[in-house]
């Protein structure tokens, strides 16, 4: 039982910080920056944006998956750099 205990106190340990990690966007030097499709999604969500997935959509764009008022899963596209809406 005590070992089970530890694998798993190691295992959240491990998740816990790497949590952060996958979350914080990078900075790619000339002005762009990488989100990460964990970090998109819930910058997307506190701009009001009900996305549940993200790709990546040529250079410049984010292909967005995101439920809209009618409960309707509609594709939304948004600046790689910004996350600003963008029309294609």
């Amino acid at each position: 039982m005590n070992k089970t205990i530890a694998i798993a106190l190691a295992a959240t340990a491990v998740l816990a910080t790497a949590a952060p990690t996958m979350a914080a966007p990078r900075d790619l030097g000339n002005g762009t920056t990488d989100f990460g499709a964990f970090s998109a999604i819930s910058i997307l969500k506190e701009k009001g944006y009900d996305a549940t997935r993200v790709e990546n959509y040529g250079d410049d764009r984010v292909l967005a998956f995101v439920v809209d008022d009618q409960g309707n899963q509609v594709l939304r596209f948004f600046d790689n750099d910004t996350l600003a809406p963008v029309t294609r």
